[in-house]
């Protein structure tokens, strides 16, 4: 154990003390149980929190991580400590800096700061954030349930991977709330989503809307199942949600074409990706970094409270903010109220 600050003085404290009684001739008993309820009444050292973050040029990325630690450090009731990593460094183990810091929490956010996995002991609650999908370390179980990824047999893998992806219930919440006539969503997917589709069936159920699921082969095969929908769809009940998959919407073929008819038929598109809205989808979620930030250090802290030592979860995006294509809505015959206008915090096209 490491001792620090007013824990240090009253640690010197003992051992004076200590010496006296033994000077003074006391019983080997005595000292020892005064020095064992002393340390029993010394506060507790606090939290020690690591946080592994990319090193970038200063830039608007550099600012999403930024804005995320500064989450870490006002949430953190201890010391926050960030080791910036460069991708110009050569592979790395995290072992120097667990024997310099001696974490409570380890908080990794993006990929290369996911990727710092070896030396991370299975007890040191550890999160990772900023990612659209869970690590794959060596030796992984891909068995998921519910959005729920185990990996029990691995003792590098994080405790828990925050995606970037937003919830699907907070996506349709969103959308009902602003097109409240939908009630039923179409969505192209592979093999690869098919822990978010489940996560998604749930969420329309508890919303009492019907979600339609078509599984794509491959781009080409998208683009024909994307046709159907749109051909199909009835504009006055119907959504399309494009996922953040370029194996099945890309910017090149897929959303022109979507955008083309949806336009032309007054049809409803969502997406889990912020620039289709400035393109003309109706709307997406994105971050909030310090939201995010906070939220990952309270899941750290809840990880080691629990004692949850083993198995890995991906949570999706619950940390949100809206972004809404007003020239979209109005088109749609989309009307905001005023307090709906103050709850979109980004709106295209910008002016």
């Amino acid at each position: 154990m490491i001792f620090k600050g007013e824990q240090q003085q009253g640690f010197a404290r003992i051992v004076y003390q200590a010496s006296m009684f033994i000077g003074g001739g006391r019983s080997m008993t005595v000292c020892l149980l005064l020095l064992l309820g002393m340390l029993a009444n010394m506060p507790s050292r606090a939290s020690e929190t690591l946080v592994l973050a990319p090193q970038l040029k200063q830039g608007f990325y550099q600012t999403i991580f930024n804005e995320m630690i500064q989450g870490i450090r006002d949430a953190a009731t201890g010391s926050v400590n960030t080791v910036m990593i460069s991708r110009a460094s050569p592979r790395l183990h995290a072992e120097p800096w667990l024997e310099q810091y001696q974490p409570d929490y380890i908080i990794s956010l993006g990929s290369l700061a996911g990727q710092t996995y070896k030396g991370i002991d299975v007890a040191t609650p550890w999160v990772l954030g900023a990612v659209h999908k869970a690590p794959k370390p060596p030796q992984r179980s891909d068995s998921a349930d519910h959005g729920v990824v185990n990996n029990a047999s691995n003792k590098f893998s994080p405790n828990l991977t925050v995606s970037l992806i937003p919830a699907p219930d907070k996506l349709f919440d969103q959308l009902h709330a602003l097109a409240p006539k939908i009630n039923r969503i179409h969505v192209v997917y592979q093999q690869a989503d098919d822990a978010l589709i489940t996560y998604a069936r749930m969420a329309a159920k508890q919303l009492d809307i019907t979600l339609h699921v078509y599984q794509a082969e491959d781009l080409k095969h998208s683009a024909e199942l994307h046709q159907d929908i749109l051909k199909n769809a009835k504009p006055e009940h119907d959504a399309l949600w494009l996922l953040q998959n370029p194996a099945i919407v890309d910017n090149r073929l897929i959303l022109p074409r979507v955008l083309k008819v949806a336009w032309q038929r007054k049809l409803t598109i969502i997406s889990n990706k912020l620039s289709h809205v400035k393109h003309g989808v109706l709307l997406s979620l994105y971050p909030d970094n310090y939201q995010l930030g906070q939220y990952l250090w309270q899941r750290a802290a809840g990880l080691k409270a629990d004692n949850i030592q083993t198995g890995s979860q991906l949570e999706w995006l619950k940390q949100t903010r809206l972004a809404v294509n007003t020239r979209t809505a109005r088109h749609l015959g989309l009307r905001f109220s005023a307090e709906q206008n103050r709850q979109i915090d980004l709106k295209f096209p910008r002016h």
